[in-house]
């Protein structure tokens, strides 16, 4: 489900920092997308199972039950390094512009990820949920600063405050995302086509207005994140959370042992 823990941030922060990004003058435009599904299976009773794709299911459930169990020191730091990971290379140190292809659900800090793109777009049938509140967890990832920097004060509360499970059809009248598509090779094909036209313009000027763009953003992302961090402590401290977490775990795998309990296709 392309769950995000500290060897993901320490791979995505390589990444970004590398020659391939970094001084890169055919670089225009980066497509970030989650892995695609796996191939259709046969299940026992003979019918075939499509396992959604997914842009990411939000953080690792063992990274986040190890935090209810450590220091609160060690959580700030943990989860202050953690976030930084992500948002600093996307925000401060990308020189090109960040194009979020939603080509599946989008949870938690998975989806702070994707609203710190720079231009979304997402398959018709994915849903999107800021669900931190939902399992006892304060939200993280920027996603107190960047979601009312996109949707605005109202809307932002009242996805952060319910933890709502909502369609591509109202991320797009919120102004999550700017177009869905149906199927995942029509919003890959879509990402795409932003990139190149992106592509098409000024090198320089490109680079300029992106910069100009990102300002507020990045105003207020290092205090954001430095308070989500330090909130979040205050969250692994509550029976709660971990309680939710361990039943999330042991709900995703028992869902994903029965997906895969199938019969290869025979072609």
């Amino acid at each position: 489900m392309n769950s995000l823990c500290p060897e993901t941030a320490v791979q995505f922060k390589a990444l970004f920092e590398s020659e391939k990004i970094q001084g890169n003058r055919n670089l225009a435009a980066l497509v970030l997308m989650g892995a695609p599904p796996p191939p259709p299976v046969q299940m026992e009773d003979g019918s075939l199972k499509q396992i959604h794709a997914a842009f990411s299911a939000g953080g690792d459930y063992d990274f986040l039950l190890e935090r209810t169990d450590d220091t609160p020191f060690n959580n700030a730091t943990r989860m202050s390094k953690f976030y930084d990971s992500f948002l600093t290379p996307m925000l401060r140190v990308c020189p090109s512009p960040v194009i979020a292809c939603i080509n599946g659900h989008a949870v938690g800090a998975g989806l702070g990820l994707a609203c710190a793109a720079d231009i979304r777009v997402m398959e018709a049938s994915a849903k999107l949920s800021f669900n931190f509140v939902k399992i006892g967890l304060s939200p993280g990832m920027g996603s107190s600063l960047i979601l009312p920097y996109l949707v605005g004060h109202q809307v932002a509360s009242y996805m952060l405050l319910t933890g709502d499970l909502i369609s591509a059809e109202k991320a797009k009248e919120y102004g999550i995302v700017l177009e869905v598509l149906q199927g995942d090779q029509a919003v890959k094909r879509r990402a795409f086509e932003i990139a190149v036209q992106i592509a098409k313009s000024s090198h320089i000027a490109s680079y300029l207005c992106l910069h100009s763009l990102r300002v507020q953003k990045l105003a207020g992302i290092t205090a954001c994140m430095y308070r989500e961090s330090d909130a979040q402590v205050q969250s692994f401290a509550d029976e709660e959370l971990k309680q939710h977490l361990l039943e999330m775990k042991n709900k995703e795998e028992a869902r994903l042992k029965s997906k895969l309990t199938p019969k290869p296709i025979n072609k």
